[in-house]
């Protein structure tokens, strides 16, 4: 995923995060004034001195906000639910501590996405009840009757919180698994690339660190003689004219001529070499493939 793609979603994700907070502090306030208007709901009608069809409508709206209690309940626990998945999927994206697989951060999102959208279910049934009976509530008489009445705005926006909310969760979660699928896919059709990655060495590694050609290759043999059944090549110039010129020079007599061969191997061997037993010798030694290649014919 690149760079620009990765910031819109990191720009989502903290969007939504923040409109988790919304809903649950909109969730927790409904649930702050249905308590109270269930305290002293009645009484404030009571008190004032509304024509019956006012107080009838009065009597209406706190009964049908006294029965979605239940709902904003369940709207403030899913929309914490969400709150909680998306902002630790938000810190694994930004702590490395926090680091967490692909899959974990998807599951967490579609589990937020799916919360959310509960939460925006329950407040919209509650706002499709409550607002027809919030029009001609008188709300001039008491300031208490009128924070009551808040209820109908405060519910619109709660819907408007978890609609909304639900919306992004649904594409940053589709975004996710796309791009989790885009990866699988890709480590499929180069199976060495999780070795490679976790070495540090990614595909730009060899275009920026080339690798050194060796020009001495380790062998156990020699390149320069030829492999066996090589027809022997012949000789060139400067070979036969050094053969031509060693062959010109005089023979000098030194004091070693007189001495044989013999006599040379005698001074120079100081132990013995088990010559009696040339065949025990011979499989002693280790073996030398080079040693059993044909000489060159000259």
């Amino acid at each position: 995923m690149s760079g620009w793609s990765t910031a819109i979603l990191v720009g989502l994700r903290s969007l939504v995060v923040v409109i988790a907070m919304v809903v649950v502090g909109l969730g927790a306030w409904s649930l702050y004034t249905i308590r109270d208007a269930n305290a002293r709901g009645g009484i404030l009608v009571n008190l004032n001195t509304f024509d019956n069809a006012m107080t009838n409508k009065w009597q209406s709206f706190l009964d049908e906000v006294t029965e979605s209690q239940l709902r904003l309940w369940i709207y403030v626990g899913v929309g914490s639910f969400s709150l909680v998945g998306t902002f630790f999927v938000f810190l694994s994206q930004k702590v490395h501590r926090l680091k967490v697989t692909p899959h974990v951060a998807i599951t967490l999102e579609f589990f937020g996405m799916l919360g959310m959208a509960a939460a925006f279910a329950m407040s919209l049934v509650s706002t499709l009840k409550i607002t027809p009976l919030c029009d001609g509530l008188d709300t001039f008489s008491s300031p208490d009757l009128a924070s009551f009445h808040r209820l109908c705005p405060i519910s619109a926006g709660s819907t408007a919180a978890g609609g909304v909310g639900c919306g992004i969760l649904l594409v940053t979660s589709i975004s996710s698994l796309i791009s989790a699928c885009h990866r699988s896919r890709q480590q499929k059709a180069c199976s060495f690339e999780p070795t490679v990655s976790a070495l540090g060495m990614g595909r730009e590694h060899v275009r920026i660190n080339p690798p050194k050609a060796r020009d001495n290759i380790p062998t156990i043999y020699d390149p320069r003689k030829p492999f066996p059944g090589t027809p022997a090549r012949p000789k060139r110039g400067d070979e036969i004219g050094f053969t031509n010129v060693g062959a010109t020079i005089d023979r000098r007599d030194s004091g070693l001529s007189d001495t044989t061969i013999g006599e040379i191997e005698k001074e120079l061997i100081s132990g013995p070499l088990s010559l009696e037993k040339p065949d025990v010798v011979k499989h002693m030694r280790p073996a030398r493939p080079w040693s059993e290649i044909p000489k060159r014919k000259g």
